[in-house]
């Protein structure tokens, strides 16, 4: 049980000496900005930071090379990040030359916009600019954005969450700082960040260090991924030993029910550099923190929006599902990765149940959702169908939805909506032949003269209400989601359809519905989803220990 901030780092070997000498050039890096401006960072660093290097560059390979590839970091706003990630970058430039590695290649700074991405690029070029012997070996090119260490040839590039502008590069060292804004920012940033992870597999020893805060409103593309697959390798539900989680966020409520954000103490959690009487050397001071706490209740209220849902995000990270209800998302959104898996797939024995949500492909994915049970779970598979001309005039943000799907196998473009169809009663054909026998549903009314032309070629077609049983089977894949015997593989569709339900007043809506309930966000895979499972748990008369993969 964790009790400090370091804690949250599990200890690990340095048998070359390489964690320590990184620690000590890191500790040289001069202080600019702030309260301990004109001191070195070795003078002030925490326990948690000093344990966060040593376990990175410590931890190595038989060879030599470091073990950690990948660094996810979350923590609270003024945990003193953007200064660590320049010193690190700094040091990273001289263990390279130290062990004549990566010449002439590079370090990439990106985050959502410049401005942002320009906190570590400051850092790092007054820090350089504050000591002489780094004073003499960069130079530093305002115009481009660029610091070039001298005796390597070795470049620093900041850019902006573009993908032309990630093409081409080979970074040793990516530093990706506040991910939650860049996902929103750029709806391709997925791609940029694998253009970068492409690039820096020319390069020995490469390393991803995402930074982050919590998002404001609700995770979105590569940072809904991102911190679900973090947290999946912090619990220990993946196993990847070259990608090292370090997650600093306040427990929400349904984890920790002992716990609440007044609790002082516990501020740590998210906060793992705050000053204390007992600490002194924080980068930001408790009373300070106390005091927005206070100004944000009184201005809010409730634990609802505005001043208090940016605390409850920025400084404890907690994200929108664990803000006391402020988000209106369903629990299935909010458990949905507790039953993730890499894979997913039913006996031949078991039977199969196939929702669908019908559409012509024209503005909405026609979805199939294939459900099986798997002891006391279900576990669901969804394939998606659209024209790619509807693909090509959705917003930026859905088509880099749809580009991941794609390269996911789950979603398949179409030139027509005949073309579509047929693909769609060529797969429900496929699933037929399933020996553990299978029954297809869903909405009966979303597709004029759908169900008859599939009965009239592939078999029986179960109609299912889209109204209140269909809430019924929400309340069960919440409960299921929960106990995490909702088992999938986190298709990217699927899961940004779950996330897009909400449940307001009895009714199912999509969150950006507004007044006039409509709303751009795709719910297609969910609404399959349900209607599979409402069908398939009130079966009566086949097996139905397994539902479709």
């Amino acid at each position: 049980m964790a009790t400090r901030p370091e804690d949250i780092i599990p200890a690990g070997p340095d048998p070359m000496g390489k964690g320590a000498r990184m620690l000590d050039l890191v500790g040289r890096f001069p202080l600019t900005q702030g309260r301990e401006a004109g001191r070195l960072l070795g003078e002030v660093l925490m326990p948690w930071q000093r344990a966060l290097i040593a376990r990175v560059w410590g931890d190595t390979l038989p060879d030599g090379s470091r073990r950690i590839q990948e660094v996810g970091c979350k923590l609270g706003k003024g945990s003193g990040k953007s200064t660590l990630a320049a010193a690190v970058a700094v040091a990273t430039i001289v263990t390279w030359e130290l062990d004549q590695e990566n010449t002439g290649n590079q370090i990439v700074l990106v985050a959502a916009n410049l401005a942002s991405a320009d906190l570590i690029f400051r850092h790092m070029r007054e820090g350089i600019a504050a000591d002489a012997w780094l004073r003499k070996r960069f130079h530093t090119n305002l115009s481009r954005r660029q610091v070039t260490y001298k005796p390597t040839g070795v470049t620093v590039h900041v850019i902006s969450p573009d993908l032309q502008n990630a093409i081409g590069l080979r970074p040793g060292l990516t530093v990706a700082d506040e991910l939650h804004q860049a996902a929103l920012t750029s709806p391709d940033f997925s791609a940029v960040i694998d253009q970068l992870k492409r690039g820096s597999m020319n390069t020995e020893s490469p390393l991803l260090l995402g930074l982050t805060t919590a998002a404001v409103a609700r995770p979105e593309g590569y940072y809904r991924e991102w911190i679900a697959r973090m947290r999946a390798i912090r619990d220990g539900t993946t196993v990847n030993d070259r990608v090292l989680p370090v997650l600093f966020e306040f427990p929400p409520p349904e984890v920790r029910p002992d716990l609440d954000v007044g609790m002082e103490a516990e501020w740590w959690r998210a906060m793992p550099s705050l000053r204390t009487p007992d600490n002194p050397l924080g980068t930001m001071d408790a009373t300070a923190l106390r005091q927005e706490l206070e100004e944000a209740a009184e201005s809010a209220g409730t634990l609802g929006p505005g001043d208090m849902e940016r605390l409850l995000s920025q400084r404890f990270g907690l994200e929108a599902s664990e803000r006391g209800g402020s988000s209106g998302m369903t629990p299935l959104a909010r458990y949905w990765d507790t039953g993730r898996r890499t894979h997913a797939r039913p006996q031949p024995t078991v039977a199969i149940t196939v929702g669908m949500d019908p559409s012509a492909g024209l503005s909405d994915p026609f979805a199939v959702v294939a459900a099986w049970r798997e002891g006391d779970s279900w576990c669901v598979h969804s394939r998606q169908f659209l024209t790619a001309q509807a693909e090509s005039e959705a917003p930026r943000t859905q088509r880099a939805l749809y580009a991941q799907a794609v390269a996911a196998g789950e979603l398949t473009l179409h030139a027509t909506s005949a073309e579509l169809e047929a693909a769609v009663v060529a797969y429900a054909a496929t699933l037929a032949t399933h020996p553990g026998g299978i029954r297809f549903c869903g909405d009966a009314a979303g597709l004029a003269g759908f169900r008859a032309r599939f009965e009239g070629t592939v078999g029986a077609y179960e109609p299912v209400s889209q109204g209140w049983q269909l809430i019924q089977a929400l309340e069960l894949a919440g409960g299921l989601a929960h106990g995490g015997q909702l088992i999938h593989t986190g298709q990217p569709l699927l899961s940004a359809n779950v996330a897009n339900l909400t449940l307001e007043n009895g009714r199912m809506r999509k969150y950006d519905a507004g007044q006039n309930g409509v709303g751009a966000a795709k719910i297609d895979g969910t609404m399959a989803m349900l209607s599979a499972l409402l069908v398939g748990s009130q079966a009566r008369d086949f097996d139905i220990g397994c539902l479709v993969g």
